[in-house]
């Protein structure tokens, strides 16, 4: 299976987490290349209009003759979308999303709803930052292990949900949640070596944190 790591320009996050990826092909938007440099992590690809990169990140590019595309700043598709874009063409199968958190709340949820196409496409795809990793689920079975995430949650897409749980503090059967009453499908936590998800009706966003 061919695995990506793609780092947009959000909050940057620690070389110790980046460290667990460094394994798969590394794509960055423009805006994520002078955490990069300043972790002294070569990507194999920057994509972007280079607006968002400094002069000490550019000279880091030329010094080691990364390999650039270049788009207008002017474009119907953000950066990440076309780093996303570049990795399906490149049939990546399993991509972690560093980055696509941070101030700008409109981008974050822009960032977390690109996890939804990833989904139709037959892509694994997480956005992680040192904190939380979020994944977009439908019907299925789903296995978690514990971690120092271990915090767990369920937000609703749909109008309702129907999941079960297993192996976690708070376990319930055939439980229905909702979009604007999300109630018990917040801060649950894996009791277990793995925790199980079975969603049977509905959409959601699974959440680990660390607190």
């Amino acid at each position: 299976m061919k695995k990506a790591l793609l780092i947009s320009g959000g909050n940057r996050v620690s070389k110790k987490l980046l460290d667990k990826y460094l394994d798969r092909f590394i794509i960055v938007a423009d805006g994520g290349m002078k955490m990069l440099r300043d972790y002294d992590i070569l990507p194999n690809l920057i994509i972007g209009d280079m607006d968002s990169i400094d002069d000490k990140a550019l000279n880091f590019i030329e010094k080691n003759n990364i390999k650039r595309e270049i788009y207008p700043s002017h474009k119907n598709l953000t950066d990440t979308e076309i780093c996303l874009e570049r990795l399906v063409d490149l049939a990546y199968e399993d991509i972690v999303i560093t980055g696509a958190l941070g101030s700008r709340f409109d981008h974050e949820i822009a960032n977390i709803f690109l996890l939804i196409d990833l989904y139709k496409k037959n892509i694994i795809a997480k956005i992680v930052d040192d904190n939380n990793e979020i994944f977009y689920l439908e019907k299925g079975t789903y296995y978690f292990k514990k971690d120092d995430k271990k915090y767990i949650s369920l937000i609703s897409l749909s109008n309702q949900t129907v999941f079960t749980s297993e192996g976690l503090e708070y376990e319930v059967k055939n439980f229905t949640i909702c979009r604007n009453k999300p109630g018990v499908g917040v801060s649950n936590e894996i009791k277990d070596e793995i925790g199980k998800i079975i969603i049977e009706k509905g959409k959601v966003l699974l959440v680990k944190s660390k607190d």
